[in-house]
């Protein structure tokens, strides 16, 4: 069994602030206070200041599948008491990021349904993020649906995490 959880997992310190942000480099992503929220890849407003626990998945929990790393989202973000969970990829693409982005939510959400029961869950996000395009207006309704529908997830592309 795979525990996303685990101690030997890189895990942020809880944030219980207002608004942090979520940045990627090559070593992974990490959360942020710093600097102005324009310059966050994706924007988290914790508006009831619960205390929300990050940890980087991509660079930090490593699936091997038939001998090759498994592509997987960058981080995931959920609150204290496991009512809200969110898996987040980053994208800095102008172009074909889409269909990228949501394979690598779902390749993980795969491997988190394995291993965990997400009935727990009450509220479940998969949130694909470009950082060339944070205010993405294109309808995807049909794609977001058949993602629910198959992972239980509710598939966002978006900035702004607004937990639950």
């Amino acid at each position: 069994m795979l525990d996303f959880f685990d101690e030997k997992y890189k895990t942020e310190p809880a944030r219980r602030v207002i608004q942090f942000g979520i940045n990627d480099d090559p070593k992974g992503a990490y959360t942020t206070v710093k600097g102005d929220s324009e310059n966050w890849s994706a924007v988290v407003n914790n508006k009831a200041q619960q205390n929300l626990q990050f940890i980087p998945v991509d660079h930090n929990i490593q699936i091997k599948h038939e001998g090759q790393d498994q592509s997987m989202c960058d981080g995931m973000v959920y609150n204290e008491d496991r009512s809200w969970i969110a898996f987040i990829e980053i994208k800095d693409k102008r172009a074909d990021w889409k269909t990228k982005a949501k394979q690598q939510l779902e390749s993980t959400i795969k491997i988190f349904k394995e291993n965990h029961d997400i009935s727990q869950y009450k509220y479940r996000y998969a949130y694909a993020v470009n950082s060339r395009h944070p205010n993405f207006q294109y309808s995807e309704a049909v794609s977001m649906q058949n993602f629910y529908s198959k992972w239980r997830f509710h598939l966002c592309y978006q900035r702004k995490i607004d937990p639950k």
